[in-house]
């Protein structure tokens, strides 16, 4: 049997993958100025991305109870989730910003994001 710090070394690598290439990824490709959104969609993109958290939130605690960190379930649950997420980003970044790089960066994130998910559950 595993130890628990085991069990969640793929999220918290996945999670610290997304977070490192987000960083390099806006500041090689956007830069230090961010166009913000119009207020109305500040508050729909708010309401989206709390919604899927906890969509993802009861998700993750039902599939780790069930089949576990490691299992196949666990790397489809992090590809949806991923995909989802930055899915969602991507679209209201095209829709609503005239800048395309920001679109451009939530792309390779997604695309980065899903490889890192696999790759993670091919090592573990």
């Amino acid at each position: 049997m595993k130890k628990a710090g085991e069990l969640t070394m793929p999220f918290v690598l996945i999670l610290l993958a997304m977070i490192i290439s987000n960083y390099i990824l806006s500041n090689l490709i956007v830069g230090t100025t961010k166009k913000e959104f119009p207020e109305n969609v500040k508050k729909i993109n708010l309401f989206a991305r709390i919604i899927i958290g906890i969509i993802a939130i009861i998700s993750f605690l039902l599939i780790n109870m069930n089949y576990g960190a490691e299992s196949e379930a666990m790397k489809w649950f992090w590809v949806i989730f991923i995909t989802v997420l930055f899915g969602f980003q991507s679209y209201i970044d095209w829709k609503y910003l005239k800048d395309r790089k920001q679109t451009i960066v939530s792309v390779i994130l997604l695309f980065i994001g899903i490889g890192t998910a696999n790759l993670l559950y091919i090592i573990y």
